[in-house]
Protein backbone atom coordinates (compact mmCIF):
# COMPACT_ATOMS: atom_id res chain seq x y z
CA UNK A 1 0.00 0.00 0.00
CA UNK A 2 3.10 2.59 0.34
CA UNK A 3 3.52 2.41 -3.29
CA UNK A 4 0.21 3.61 -3.76
CA UNK A 5 -0.33 6.31 -0.60
CA UNK A 6 3.35 7.77 -2.55
CA UNK A 7 2.55 8.20 -5.90
CA UNK A 8 1.04 11.53 -6.00
CA UNK A 9 3.89 13.15 -3.79
CA UNK A 10 6.65 11.06 -6.32
CA UNK A 11 4.65 11.67 -9.52
CA UNK A 12 5.09 15.86 -8.41
CA UNK A 13 8.73 15.06 -7.80
CA UNK A 14 9.13 13.53 -11.09
CA UNK A 15 7.27 16.62 -12.79
CA UNK A 16 9.85 19.43 -10.59
CA UNK A 17 13.28 16.91 -11.94
CA UNK A 18 12.09 15.89 -15.48
CA UNK A 19 14.47 13.55 -15.07
CA UNK A 20 15.69 11.64 -18.57
CA UNK A 21 14.56 8.43 -17.39
CA UNK A 22 13.21 6.25 -14.68
CA UNK A 23 14.51 3.23 -13.66
CA UNK A 24 13.02 1.39 -10.87
CA UNK A 25 14.45 -1.73 -9.08
CA UNK A 26 11.82 -4.92 -8.60
CA UNK A 27 8.77 -5.30 -11.34
CA UNK A 28 6.83 -5.61 -8.33
CA UNK A 29 6.33 -2.79 -5.71
CA UNK A 30 8.70 -0.01 -7.24
CA UNK A 31 7.49 -1.19 -10.56
CA UNK A 32 3.80 -0.74 -10.00
CA UNK A 33 4.61 2.63 -8.20
CA UNK A 34 6.83 3.93 -11.72
CA UNK A 35 4.23 2.53 -14.11
CA UNK A 36 1.66 4.50 -12.08
CA UNK A 37 3.43 7.32 -12.75
CA UNK A 38 3.73 6.24 -16.74
CA UNK A 39 7.09 8.20 -17.69
CA UNK A 40 9.38 7.38 -20.43
CA UNK A 41 11.88 5.97 -21.04
CA UNK A 42 10.84 3.75 -18.17
CA UNK A 43 13.54 0.84 -17.54
CA UNK A 44 12.65 -1.95 -14.97
CA UNK A 45 15.40 -4.23 -13.71
CA UNK A 46 14.04 -7.55 -12.64
CA UNK A 47 15.89 -8.85 -9.14
CA UNK A 48 14.78 -12.01 -8.43
CA UNK A 49 11.14 -12.36 -5.46
CA UNK A 50 9.80 -10.02 -8.20
CA UNK A 51 9.44 -12.57 -11.07
CA UNK A 52 10.24 -15.97 -9.27
CA UNK A 53 7.68 -15.58 -6.00
CA UNK A 54 5.24 -12.71 -6.32
CA UNK A 55 3.48 -13.50 -9.56
CA UNK A 56 2.83 -17.32 -8.20
CA UNK A 57 1.06 -15.70 -5.10
CA UNK A 58 -2.14 -15.31 -7.39
CA UNK A 59 -3.26 -14.31 -10.77
CA UNK A 60 -3.59 -10.34 -10.00
CA UNK A 61 0.13 -11.02 -8.97
CA UNK A 62 0.50 -12.52 -12.45
CA UNK A 63 -1.63 -9.80 -14.05
CA UNK A 64 0.05 -7.11 -12.60
CA UNK A 65 4.10 -8.25 -12.89
CA UNK A 66 2.85 -8.43 -16.77
CA UNK A 67 1.28 -4.91 -17.06
CA UNK A 68 4.23 -3.45 -15.29
CA UNK A 69 6.70 -5.20 -17.61
CA UNK A 70 4.26 -4.33 -20.97
CA UNK A 71 4.63 -0.61 -19.72
CA UNK A 72 8.66 -0.78 -19.86
CA UNK A 73 10.80 0.45 -22.57
CA UNK A 74 13.82 -1.42 -21.43
CA UNK A 75 14.12 -4.39 -19.13
CA UNK A 76 17.14 -5.61 -17.34
CA UNK A 77 17.86 -8.83 -15.46
CA UNK A 78 21.36 -9.45 -13.80
CA UNK A 79 21.26 -13.23 -15.10
CA UNK A 80 20.03 -15.37 -18.25
CA UNK A 81 17.90 -17.52 -15.31
CA UNK A 82 16.29 -14.68 -14.49
CA UNK A 83 15.98 -13.17 -17.77
CA UNK A 84 14.38 -17.06 -18.94
CA UNK A 85 11.68 -16.50 -15.77
CA UNK A 86 10.58 -13.16 -17.14
CA UNK A 87 10.31 -14.09 -20.61
CA UNK A 88 7.13 -16.29 -18.82
CA UNK A 89 5.31 -12.59 -18.56
CA UNK A 90 6.51 -10.85 -22.20
CA UNK A 91 7.81 -10.95 -24.90
CA UNK A 92 9.79 -8.11 -25.07
CA UNK A 93 13.60 -8.03 -25.07
CA UNK A 94 15.60 -8.57 -21.56
CA UNK A 95 19.06 -7.44 -21.87
CA UNK A 96 21.56 -8.93 -19.36
CA UNK A 97 23.51 -7.04 -16.54
CA UNK A 98 26.04 -8.92 -14.61
CA UNK A 99 27.25 -8.49 -11.28
CA UNK A 100 31.27 -7.05 -12.18
CA UNK A 101 32.76 -7.06 -15.33
CA UNK A 102 36.33 -8.14 -16.47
Amino acid sequence: MGYLTNAALLRRRVQELEPDLVHAHYVSGYGTLATLLAPHPLVLSVWGSDIYEFPSTSPLHAWLIRRNLRKADLILSTSQAMAHRTRCFTNQEIRITPFGST
